[in-house]
């Protein structure tokens, strides 16, 4: 919109004419400031120039009241990019991409229209219907990162003014439901590392199963995380794969602080002695050829293991071997659950998984704690009958 200070024939005040469109045709408005001409013309000039800043005022306001929330979801997505971990940023599009914008696309809902209840109805029904393949609802921990994703971006609009409050607060969430984790027992355990002996990624799966490290943790093992001399094994990097890219990258920090922590590893270090003296004999064989790197875990050529690769090896060999399947993850749990087995307590198992909190130790192992405890009393009940 533009305007000028104008007068009229006969008119004794200084007029702004503004140019407007309505209905694609461009027309004139006269409005009168009511002004004598003589000696007024600064005066004037100021309320022309207060009346745009207006207009301008209003025209934002309008545009800002009328924003789609799909778009603000779109622009608080770009905007994060370069702040959080890519692999955080990974998983917050894939949701967003797959759920959330096709859930709000199809209501063409206004951000000044969200509600506690315009998100309370996106939760319910992602938790009825929400599975891609339609076989069922989203589970309560997932839509727990579907709310913090929503959170966030409305968080945004209450710092722009286009909401009051953000009314993710106010939403009911399902009740978490706990996961059966599948894990093997110590039976189990040594029978696997028995028959997997000879295969080529079991040093992975024996430095897992042993310590019970996330796959990250292991195959970001370098060879100065291990200390020869003083028999330990510290945690310092993880791998991590990202979608759509060919190359894995490598982080230099790990999950969170309680994370970094040292294992003491005597009955391991001939495997990674010999590791060491085969990769010697592996770079000498390929030459220029070989992928000369400081990862532990690595093919003949030197290229480090991929998640994605191991994990599709360690399913692989379970079949191979007729062995029951478990996810390569679940080799985490069966550290744990051995340990329980050897009655070490929930504090232990939180200090040697690097869980940031034993709270969420006790919610992922206190049914197996349980069981130890049943058995514990039952000894004693057989021992004092």
């Amino acid at each position: 919109m533009t305007g000028s200070l104008q007068t009229k024939k006969n008119r004794p005040y200084w007029y702004m004419v503004i140019d407007v469109v309505e209905n694609g045709k461009r027309k004139q408005q006269w409005i009168s400031t009511k002004l004598p001409i003589k000696g007024n013309k600064r005066k004037a000039e100021k309320m022309l120039e207060n009346f745009h800043a207006t207009v301008k005022d209003v025209n934002d306001n309008t545009s800002k009241a009328n924003t789609l929330f799909v778009d603000l979801i779109r622009e608080w997505l770009e905007s994060i990019e370069n702040r959080v971990e890519a692999t955080t940023y990974e998983k917050y599009v894939a949701v967003v991409d797959s759920q959330i914008i096709p859930y709000f696309d199809k209501l063409q809902i206004m951000v000044k229209d969200i509600t506690e209840k315009t998100i309370q109805c996106y939760i319910n029904e992602k938790f009825k219907n929400g599975r891609i393949d339609n076989k069922g609802g989203l589970s309560a921990k997932t839509l727990r990162h579907h709310r913090n994703i929503i959170s966030q971006v409305l968080d945004v609009a209450v710092r722009r003014t286009l909401l009051l409050s953000n009314p993710c607060k106010f939403v009911n969430m399902p009740k978490k439901q706990r996961y059966d984790y599948k894990f093997y027992t110590k039976e189990q355990i040594n029978k696997m590392l028995l028959l997997m002996n000879a295969e080529e990624i079991f040093p992975v799966i024996k430095t897992t199963v042993s310590f019970g490290l996330r796959r990250s943790e292991c195959l970001g093992i370098k060879w100065n995380s291990i200390d020869f001399e003083n028999e330990r094994l510290v945690i310092r990097s993880t791998v991590v794969s990202l979608k759509g890219q060919s190359f894995v990258e490598r982080k230099s920090t790990t999950k969170n602080v309680t994370s970094h922590r040292s294992f003491h590893i005597p009955l391991m270090l001939e495997m990674f002695k010999r590791l060491q003296e085969e990769q010697l004999q592996n770079e000498r064989d390929f030459g220029r050829c070989y992928n000369k790197n400081d990862y532990v875990f690595k093919r003949v050529d030197g290229s480090p293991y991929t998640p994605d690769y191991v994990t599709a090896q360690f399913a692989n060999l379970l079949m191979k071997h007729n062995l029951p399947h478990i996810r390569f993850h679940d080799l985490r749990h069966s550290f744990a659950s051995a340990l329980i087995d050897l009655n070490y307590g929930i504090k232990d198992i939180q200090e040697l998984l690097g869980h940031s909190s034993i709270t969420q130790t006790a919610d992922t192992y206190s049914h197996l704690e349980s069981s130890r405890k049943a058995k514990i009393l039952d000894d004693v009940s057989n021992a004092i009958g």
